[in-house]
């Protein structure tokens, strides 16, 4: 065999040891998701400082050291489950609305998707729980929640734009359609009336 062919050899198994190494173990990615799941639980209980290692790992079912394999310290378990929250979030609201071209209908998706999650048990529980906590996850989270709208809404905001005659500074509505949903939180709509998303539709049909 030539050397250069040894030497291809090399680096292709080089390359796939590099390739597993960075595939994530799925039986650490499951007791990923049943650690951040069970903080969950333990912080909507008894919130961010009456929360302790051993309450999560007791409720997660696994051993407080096995925890701390993946976790040194209850702030470091805080900050990974912050990223937990906001990539599932986004997750969650890429499915709804990328499957839209149709700027209405991709409107719709985003407002809608906002609306379920806003008026679900888990958000309002988690406020009400450990509001401390949830409203500096809002701050943090302001700036890139902007920038998801703000890409989410392209098309709609261009569709704006032509029916105005003029170009519409994309980053404002964003942000005024982001403190509008943050606001909701703080003061929900009662469930009897109309729904967030019909109410900021309605809004909008007036501004035109």
């Amino acid at each position: 065999m030539r050397s250069a062919d040894i030497g291809t050899g090399v680096r292709d198994l080089r390359s796939r040891a590099l390739d597993r190494a960075r595939r994530p173990d799925p039986r650490a990615v499951a007791t990923r998701q049943r650690i951040f799941e069970a903080t969950t639980r333990v912080m909507q209980r008894v919130g961010v400082a009456g929360m302790s290692i051993q309450d999560i790992a007791v409720e997660a079912d696994i051993a407080r050291g096995t925890l701390y394999r993946y976790f040194s310290s209850k702030i470091a378990l805080l900050d990974a489950y912050t990223d937990f929250m906001r990539s599932s979030f986004d997750a969650a609201l890429h499915a709804a609305v990328d499957p839209h071209d149709d700027p209405q209908l991709r409107l719709e998706a985003f407002l809608g998707f906002f609306d379920r999650y806003l008026n679900s048990e888990q958000a309002r529980s988690f406020l009400e729980a450990e509001p401390e906590f949830a409203l500096g996850y809002f701050r943090r989270a302001f700036d890139g929640g902007v920038a998801k709208t703000r890409d989410a809404l392209g098309p709609v905001f261009d569709l704006w734009s032509a029916k105005a005659g003029r170009a519409l500074d994309h980053g404002l509505l964003a942000e005024v359609i982001m403190r509008f949903l943050l606001s909701h939180v703080l003061v929900p709509v009662p469930h009897d009336e109309k729904g967030l998303a019909q109410r900021l539709m309605e809004f909008v049909s007036q501004q035109r």
